[in-house]
């Protein structure tokens, strides 16, 4: 780990691995943007505040990104999660994976608070690509 606080940003390197919840990221290197709070608690800038004193507003992620959320998982080159906007981009080399179901594209973007995604094709030469599995409405 390497923490530039003029640049307000840290990055991870080698075999990265972050989990929020049911989500768990996996890359070569990841770095988190941060900005300070600006209020002043009296506390020391080693001592962590029970809410921290770093606000994170954007994250990257590079190489061999792999976003693993419930029975999804969606790989690319690299990823970008801006918090202020709530929102994932994936580029290069996008696949998402759901079950059976598949779909590769050259850029993914999600949006977290409307639950909208949307995969676009990387040039007019290669389009989206989607193999989608009938399902079975019968019970066995």
């Amino acid at each position: 780990m390497e923490v530039r606080d003029k640049d307000k940003a840290a990055t991870f390197s080698g075999d990265v691995r972050a989990v929020q919840g049911d989500t768990e990221l996996r890359c070569k290197t990841l770095t988190v943007h941060y900005d300070e709070e600006q209020r002043s608690t009296g506390m020391k800038a080693a001592e962590p505040g029970p809410a921290g004193q770093q606000q994170i507003r954007r994250i990257e992620a590079k190489g061999g990104v792999v976003v693993t959320q419930k029975d999804q998982t969606t790989n690319g080159d690299s990823a970008v999660f801006d918090m202020r906007a709530n929102t994932v981009t994936l580029i290069g080399n996008v696949v998402l994976t759901g079950g059976q179901d598949i779909l590769r594209g050259h850029k993914l973007v999600v949006d977290l608070t409307s639950g909208t995604s949307k995969i676009e094709s990387g040039s007019t030469r290669s389009g989206v690509e989607a193999l989608i599995q009938p399902r079975n409405s019968e019970k066995k």
